[in-house]
């Protein structure tokens, strides 16, 4: 009977002793650091010219030399759009010059209806166009005002 009492009572003490659980922690570490622009940051630099006496020098007249390069660019596509508009109004002008003389032309040679057709609508299209550019002009210094207003509010927020 003192056996049995020791195994009853050795089975009811196991289920209620706490169990042990360990827990493991791994904290992983990255550092991230991102350089934007044509120069590598001062240790690179210095770490090529330590390896190569002079390296950091022709870096720098590297990096002069393309920003040389990207404005004589920026530049000419400036210079390039801005003659491709010229010839565009000046092609325009002419051909609505010439329907405007056409119409005037086919007035004195007793077709008044057909001529101010060709007039009014070489007239028309000259001022629509005149007009359609003027109303974007306008919208984009608007959209360009209200960007720029919107950075220092960002900036405060």
């Amino acid at each position: 009977m003192g056996k049995a009492s020791r195994q009853k009572g050795a089975k009811t003490q196991s289920p209620s002793l706490p169990l042990q659980m360990s827990a493991q922690v791994h904290q992983i570490q990255q550092h991230v650091q991102i350089r934007t622009g044509p120069l590598p940051d001062p240790e690179t630099i210095s770490a090529y010219e330590r390896a190569l006496p002079g390296t950091a020098d022709r870096i720098i007249q590297m990096a002069e030399r393309e920003q040389n390069h990207r404005h004589l660019s920026d530049s000419l596509e400036r210079k390039g759009r801005l003659l491709s508009q010229l010839v565009g109004q000046v092609f325009a002008f002419s051909l609505g010059g010439i329907g405007i003389c056409g119409g005037v032309w086919l007035v004195s040679q007793d077709k008044p209806l057909t001529g101010f057709t060709v007039f009014l609508s070489s007239l028309g299209t000259l001022v629509s166009i005149f007009i359609l550019r003027q109303n974007a002009q306008k919208n984009v210094q608007k959209a360009n005002k209200e960007a720029s207003e919107e950075v220092p509010s960002r900036q405060a927020g």
